[in-house]
């Protein structure tokens, strides 16, 4: 062979070597490729073992944590179960105690028993029974302005009550205390000047006080001389009105009721500090109060009670807005006959503020019909009406409603006027339930309220209807039931009396639950009680004529106790009642035993004036 051909055969040699390091280079590269993909693979699923691992660690820490709760649960549970044993254990060892007890008193007569108990009662306990035993806020409120707290007020023997508590001995002393200084009423400047040195000796009693009711009873035939002199101070200095302001009131205030006589200026300051809070308001709609703040938001204000007062054409009703109103009281203002002002305010009232009511009561003056608008459209949400019935003459006719109809009533409740002739128990002259019960479709409960007490006015809110049905309240259920049937469904002696009227008949006594009178107008009845009042009456001084003209707005004269009482029953309003004992059946003028004087033109002298109140603040200072 050749050397050419071996040169050539051992190229092809090194040329297969060269393709075979080549490849073996090739398949190195590739297998690092692979190894580095499987380490990165590798590194990942290290990864993501140790966030499985971390994630089992916590999930087992919890499991632990719970787990031990679950033991301290059971172990707390298994503690209280110890407890429940050994305090029934202990009850039904004092029980036994108590029985045995309660068995050897029994058999020791009452002057030896002990009387320990009442310093081992709990205060709570007995806050409980004094406020039990007292005349309810309601009541008291409702006939202190009516007239002078005497001595056979409602008020009076509600203060006797309580003021008598802290006496009874020292365990009674601080709970007593409480009671009697919860509810404040002041009725004098003597009594205004002797609570305030209370609070300066004791501070701590002023919060105790929740109500404080401030008012002065001032016989209408007194007004209008002190009327004058306020005046005459008015010209004598010009800054006296700026007296008229009230302290700086706190955030806890959430009532407020200002009389008919209270300036203007105060009750604008009050509600532009209490608007937001307030949950009751009670005023006065007249010619002053209408020119006070005019837009206000009320956000809480629950209850609303307007006294309508003699108004112009020209007034403006409030622009006040109140989201959470519920209720609402209309009534008018004592010794007012303006039947016009009342038939012009109530729709104003209602079209502003009775869209989401639920409870509503009007009380108009004077008797007859009465246009009020669409009371349904002004009140769609209304449940419970509270009306009264509108006699149009002295009969027995059965007297008509104030409102006809409304078709989401529930409860209705109708003041309706005694007469002698009405038939017995309830001696009400009661309107005829089937004549209006159509108008009524989802009626449930109807009550008859004996008008004698319409100067309540809360008493139908604060006592609701109740069931089971009490007396006076009829189940409107049967609507083919005759209104006899319903009647003597009402009457029946065997239901019990409702709420309101045995409130009334222990606090105010049984002579005036049926009584055929209206104490809404005390200046002609109520004789009897205040005939032992010697303060408020007074003799004409001689040389006086018979016109009218005395020394007090006060006259009693002694006459026929029949005639009295016959122009009495005859009377089913407060017109009728005044026109009767007015005239006699000759026409002749009446000198009836309580005579007022409606004249604003009669005026006391300055001495008289003086002469009385100073009686009264020597009476009210302890």
């Amino acid at each position: 062979m050749s050397v050419g051909a071996q040169l050539q055969a051992a190229l092809r040699d090194i040329r297969r070597v060269e393709d075979i390091c080549s490849t073996a280079v090739s398949e190195l590269q590739r297998l690092d490729d692979k190894n580095s993909e499987l380490r990165r693979v590798a590194e990942l699923k290290e990864k993501e073992h140790v966030e499985t691992v971390l994630h089992l660690q916590e999930e087992n820490s919890k499991l632990r944590n719970v787990l031990r709760r679950q033991a301290e649960t059971s172990t707390l549970a298994r503690q209280e179960i110890d407890a429940v044993a050994q305090l029934r254990q202990e009850s039904a060892r004092w029980k036994e105690r108590s029985e045995v007890l309660a068995a050897r008193l029994r058999s020791v007569p009452l002057e030896y028993r002990p009387r320990e108990w009442a310093v081992e009662c709990p205060h709570e306990i007995l806050l409980l029974i004094f406020r039990q035993c007292l005349v309810p806020g309601w009541l008291v409120r409702g006939g202190s302005r009516e007239r002078p707290p005497s001595v056979g007020t409602v008020y009076a023997n509600d203060l006797r009550t309580k003021a008598s508590l802290p006496l009874v001995c020292k365990a009674w002393n601080q709970v007593a205390t409480e009671v009697l200084y919860a509810s404040v009423y002041l009725g004098s400047v003597g009594q205004l000047v002797a609570f305030g040195r209370s609070l300066e000796l004791r501070g701590r009693l002023g919060w105790l006080v929740l109500r404080v009711d401030i008012g002065c009873f001032i016989p209408r035939g007194y007004y209008p001389p002190i009327r004058i002199r306020n005046a005459a101070h008015l010209l004598l200095s010009p800054d006296y009105r700026a007296s008229c302001r009230l302290p700086s009131l706190g955030g806890t205030i959430t009532s407020l009721d200002f009389g008919s006589l209270v300036d203007k200026t105060l009750l604008d300051g009050a509600l532009a500090t209490l608007h937001t809070q307030l949950l009751h308001l009670r005023l006065s709609l007249s010619e002053d109060t209408l020119t006070i703040s005019r837009s206000l938001h009320f956000p809480l204000l629950e209850v609303l009670t307007v006294r309508i007062q003699d108004t112009s054409e020209q007034s403006i009703l409030w622009d006040w807005t109140m989201p959470a109103l519920r209720t609402m009281v209309i009534v008018a203002e004592r010794f007012s006959d303006h039947e016009d002002d009342f038939q012009k305010w109530t729709p104003r009232l209602l079209r502003s503020f009775a869209q989401g009511i639920t409870t509503l009561s009007l009380k108009p003056p004077g008797v007859g019909q009465l246009l009020l608008g669409d009371i349904p459209a002004l009140c769609p949400q209304l449940q419970h009406l509270i009306i009264p019935a509108r006699p149009e003459t002295n009969t027995l006719e059965p007297p008509a409603v104030l409102v006809q109809a409304h078709p989401t009533v529930r409860f209705l409740d109708i003041w309706c006027q005694g007469h002698a002739k009405s038939p017995p128990p309830s001696n009400l002259n009661t309107p005829d339930l089937s004549v209006f019960r159509a108008g009524f479709p989802a009626l449930e409960t109807c009550r008859f309220l004996d008008a004698t007490f319409a100067y309540l006015d809360m008493l139908p809110i604060e006592c609701p209807p109740g069931l089971p049905a009490a007396r006076g309240e009829i189940a409107v259920s049967n609507v083919d039931a005759t209104n006899d049937e319903l009647l003597a469904a009402s009457t029946d002696v065997s239901r019990p009396h409702p709420t309101w009227m045995a409130i009334i008949d222990e606090c105010v006594g049984p002579r005036a639950v049926n009584w055929n009178g209206d104490l809404d107008d005390i200046q002609i009845n109520g004789v009897e009680e205040w005939q032992s009042d010697g303060d408020w009456q007074s003799e004409t001084p001689e040389g006086s004529d018979d016109d009218g003209d005395a020394s007090s707005s006060y006259v009693y004269e002694s006459h026929s106790s029949d005639a009295e009482s016959a122009a009495a029953s005859d009377a089913s309003n407060d017109d009728d009642a005044l026109s009767e004992l007015q005239t006699t059946e000759a026409g002749e003028p009446f000198s009836n035993s309580w005579e007022f004087h409606m004249d604003d033109e009669w005026e006391a002298t300055r001495e008289e004036v003086l002469e009385m109140f100073s009686g009264m603040l020597e009476e009210s200072i302890p």
